[in-house]
C-alpha cells in the first residue's frame, strides 16, 4: 500500500513538473502565458478562408442587407427600427466600419422607422464565376471577381475578409471599372 501511495506521488509530482516546464517554455519563447495569450486553441483551429465560405458570408451579408423584408409595398423595414440596430445585427458577418458606412447609404431613419433608400444594390460575388482568392496575411484574404453587366459593364469586385471575433467577416469591398 505504501509502495502505491509513493508511485502515485511520484508520478503526478512528475506531471505538474512536466506541465510547469511547457508553460515556463512558453513564457520564455513569448513572454506570456497561454491564458494570458487569448484562447491559442482556437487560432490553431482557424481554417483558410475558402470559396464557399466566402460566398456564404456574401450571402449573408446581402440577406441582411439589401434584401430585407418590408411592410407591405412601402420601404419601411420589418424587422429594425433604427440604422443602430441594423449595424448590430450585422456585425456577426462584416466589420463595423464597413456595415455603418453602407446602411448609411442605402437606409434612412424617419420618425422611429428604418426605411430603405431604393437604387441599385452594390455588385455581388457570383457562385457562377471565376474567383481569385488572394492571401494578404494570416488573417487577411482578398477574393477578387472579374465580371460584366449591361447596367455596370466590365468591373472587377474585391472582398476584402479579416478574421475577426474568432470568424471570417467582411471587412472591405472594392469596386473597380475594368477598361
Amino acid at each position: 500500500m505504501i509502495i502505491t501511495i509513493l508511485m502515485a506521488t511520484v508520478v503526478l509530482t512528475g506531471c505538474v513538473s512536466s506541465q510547469e516546464q511547457v508553460v515556463d517554455e512558453h513564457e520564455k519563447n513569448t513572454g506570456d502565458t497561454p491564458t494570458e495569450k487569448g484562447d491559442q486553441l482556437l487560432e490553431e483551429n482557424k481554417e483558410p478562408l475558402t470559396e464557399t465560405r466566402a460566398l456564404e458570408i456574401e450571402a449573408a451579408f446581402f440577406d441582411q442587407l439589401y434584401t430585407p423584408e418590408t411592410v407591405g409595398k412601402t420601404n419601411e423595414i420589418k424587422a429594425y427600427q433604427s440604422k443602430k440596430a441594423l449595424i448590430e445585427a450585422t456585425l456577426a458577418i462584416a466589420s463595423r466600419e464597413l456595415v455603418t458606412q453602407l446602411v448609411d447609404d442605402y437606409y434612412r431613419e424617419e420618425e422611429g422607422l428604418l426605411y430603405v433608400v431604393p437604387k441599385d444594390g452594390p455588385a455581388k460575388l457570383l457562385s457562377d464565376s471565376p474567383m481569385l482568392i488572394n492571401r494578404v496575411d494570416e488573417d487577411t484574404y482578398q477574393v477578387s471577381q472579374q465580371n460584366e453587366t449591361e447596367l455596370r459593364g466590365p468591373y472587377i469586385l474585391t472582398v476584402e475578409f479579416s478574421w475577426m471575433d474568432d470568424a471570417w467577416k467582411m471587412t472591405d469591398r472594392i469596386f473597380e471599372v475594368d477598361n
